[in-house]
């Protein structure tokens, strides 16, 4: 699907542009898919089990996620405001291997396409 967003290309002012953004039926294909796509590309091994939480976000944007230059700060504000530490777990070992759709697993290293699916839209999963 595409969608309106703002994307950060001097650093200073943010541009509208109409984007490609993945949408899902449900929540947990949803998740499932972003996993693998994190998982999958080696520029988002700083994220993948950081402990810390702002380490995590900045190692996002540190990794080219978004444009936006605040983006780590606003994660970390968002994580705070709604107490979303409460949700971690630590797990010894993970019980499954999620595998990437086709399209994440061809084209992985096309960034832009895929940042929607932190927007959660409940619509359709990746067909392969």
């Amino acid at each position: 699907m595409k969608s309106k967003t703002k994307e950060w290309y001097d650093g200073n002012e943010p541009v509208i542009i109409v984007d490609k953004f993945r949408a899902y039926s449900t929540w947990k294909a949803s998740i499932a898919d972003h996993t693998a796509f994190l998982t999958a590309s080696p520029r988002y091994r700083y994220v993948i089990g950081e402990q810390d939480y702002k380490k995590a976000c900045k190692a996002l944007q540190a990794a080219g996620y978004s444009t936006d230059p605040d983006y780590a700060n606003k994660l970390i504000r968002l994580i705070e405001k709604y107490n979303l530490t409460q949700y971690d777990k630590r797990e010894t070992r993970m019980k499954k291997t999620v595998q990437p759709c086709k399209l994440h697993a061809e084209k992985s290293s096309r960034n832009k396409i895929y940042r929607g699916a932190l927007h959660f839209q409940q619509r359709r999963y990746c067909e392969e």
